[in-house]
């Protein structure tokens, strides 16, 4: 599967700062640690990597890999690898 994430034109300020947020997406038993960096993203959806998913519960845990601050997310986006 591939999966996606979305950077908004309003992050222009954020975008400028270095920000970059750490994905940690797992599966029992697998696990995968991908960077986004804002600042070489974007507007609109922007791919995190392609992952070998097993069946049942994927969970996404998201941090910030460069300053500790708030993060908000409501999204990702998963297809079918190649399906863009």
């Amino acid at each position: 599967m591939d999966a996606f994430a979305s950077r908004f034109s309003g992050m222009e300020t954020r975008r400028k700062s270095g920000l970059r947020w750490k994905f940690k997406i797992f599966d029992e038993p697998q696990e995968w640690i991908r960077e986004f960096d804002l600042g070489s993203k974007t507007p609109g959806w922007n791919i995190i990597g392609q992952f070998d998913l097993g069946r049942g519960t994927v969970n996404v845990e998201l941090s910030s890999a460069s300053r500790p601050i708030h993060i908000y997310a409501d999204a990702i986006r998963w297809t079918k690898a190649g399906e863009l």
